[in-house]
C-alpha cells in the first residue's frame, strides 16, 4: 500500500490539510485529515511536504504536444504526445469531436453521435440561439471551447454561448490561457456554473515545443511568443497550453478557489464521459489518477491507477505563459 502524507489534498468539496491519501495497487482506498494510519513493514509512505494533490486532470480536448499529434497515424508518435500531457499532469485525455448543428444534417448527426453512447460537442458554429437549444434537445452536452468560434452573446441574441450557459444540462470548456479568452469572460464563466466549466487545453503538437513551424493534420501553424495561429498571425489555431498552466492561472490569476479549478480540471470532464465513478474526484474506491503540485502549483508527480508515469523533466516555473506575464500568489481556499 502506498501513503501519500502531509497534504493539502482538494477533494470536490474541501481541502484537508494536512491530508493523506493510501492507495493499493489502482484503487484509492483511503483519504482522510491529520495523521495517516499506522504504516506496516512494507508500506511505501512518501511525505509530500504540504503539497497539493488533486486528482489527475481529464482533458477534453486536445491535438497533440512535444512535436507530437494524437491524430498521427504512427503510435509512438502518440505516445509521445500521451506522454507530455502525463507530465504536465494529465491522467485522462482525448480528441475533440465538434458538430455545427446549423448545418444540412447537423441535429440529426447530434441524434446519431448520442444515440451511439458518444457526447455530442456543439462549436465551430453559426448557430443561433433557438437552433443551439435544439441541439441540445436533441442530446448534445458539451460545447467546445466556449466563445471562441462562434457568435458573440448578444442581449437580444444570446447565441450558441448564452444558450449554453443558462442550460444546466450542458458543460462547457474553456481555454484559460490568457490569449483566447479575457480573464473576466473566465471568471464570469466560473460565476454562472462552476460545476459546468471544464478546463481544457485545445494543445496543438507545438505544445511544449519552442516557436517555430508547425503542422496540426493538414493544417499549418505558426507559433509565436507560445501563441498558436494559422499563417496569417492573427486567427488562432489551437494552442500550446497544458492542463496545469490552465490550473495555475485560474488559481493564482483569477483569484479561482482551487477546489473550483480541480472540479473544472477533473471532476466535471470525468462526469459528463460516464468516469465519475471511476475518476476525476479523490474518494475511496476510485482509481488513484493523482497529480502532486507543489505549493506554486507545479508538478511533481502523477499517478494514473496509481502507477507514475510521464515524469516531469524539472520545475516549469520558466516555461512561457502567453498573457500572463504575472506570477502572483492569490487566495487558494
Amino acid at each position: 500500500m502506498t501513503t501519500l502524507t502531509n497534504a493539502r489534498v482538494v477533494t470536490p468539496h474541501e481541502v484537508l490539510e494536512p491530508g493523506w491519501v493510501t492507495f493499493s495497487g489502482p484503487t484509492i482506498t483511503g483519504v482522510g485529515t491529520g495523521g495517516a494510519p499506522a504504516a506496516v513493514a512494507d508500506d511505501d509512505v512518501r511525505d509530500l511536504e504540504n503539497a497539493y494533490l488533486l486528482p489527475g486532470f481529464v482533458d477534453l480536448h486536445m491535438h497533440g504536444g512535444d512535436g507530437a499529434s494524437v491524430g498521427s497515424a504512427r503510435p509512438d508518435e502518440v505516445r509521445r504526445a500521451v506522454a507530455f500531457h502525463h507530465r504536465h499532469g494529465t491522467t485522462r485525455m482525448l480528441a475533440g469531436i465538434t458538430l455545427a448543428p446549423e448545418l444540412p444534417g447537423g441535429l440529426e448527426l447530434v441524434r446519431s453521435v448520442v444515440a451511439a453512447g458518444a457526447v455530442a460537442a456543439i462549436g465551430h458554429s453559426a448557430a443561433d440561439h433557438r437552433r443551439s437549444r435544439e441541439a441540445f434537445a436533441a442530446g448534445a452536452r458539451l460545447t467546445t471551447h466556449l466563445f471562441n468560434a462562434m457568435n458573440p452573446l448578444h442581449h437580444r441574441e444570446p447565441g450558441l454561448a448564452g444558450a449554453a450557459l443558462a442550460d444546466d444540462r450542458i458543460v462547457f470548456e474553456l481555454i484559460n490561457d490568457g490569449l483566447h479568452l479575457h480573464d473576466d469572460t473566465v471568471r464570469i464563466a466560473f460565476a454562472t456554473a462552476p460545476h459546468r466549466a471544464a478546463l481544457v487545453t485545445d494543445a496543438t503538437p507545438a505544445a511544449g515545443m519552442p516557436d517555430g513551424e508547425y503542422r496540426l493534420d493538414d493544417v499549418d501553424l505558426t507559433v509565436r511568443n507560445g501563441r498558436a495561429t494559422l499563417p496569417d498571425g492573427h486567427t488562432l489555431a489551437g494552442s500550446t497550453l497544458t492542463m496545469d498552466r490552465a490550473v495555475r492561472r485560474a488559481v493564482h490569476h483569477l483569484g479561482i478557489p482551487i477546489s473550483q479549478v480541480a472540479a473544472a480540471a477533473a471532476t466535471t470532464p470525468a462526469r459528463l464521459l460516464g468516469l465519475g465513478d471511476r475518476t476525476g474526484s479523490i474518494a475511496p474506491g476510485k482509481d488513484a489518477d493523482l497529480v502532486v503540485l507543489t505549493p506554486r502549483l507545479h508538478v511533481r508527480a502523477t499517478f494514473l491507477r496509481g502507477r507514475p508515469v510521464g515524469r516531469p523533466r524539472g520545475p516549469d516555473a520558466k516555461d512561457p505563459e502567453p498573457g500572463n506575464s504575472r506570477d502572483s500568489v492569490g487566495p487558494i481556499a
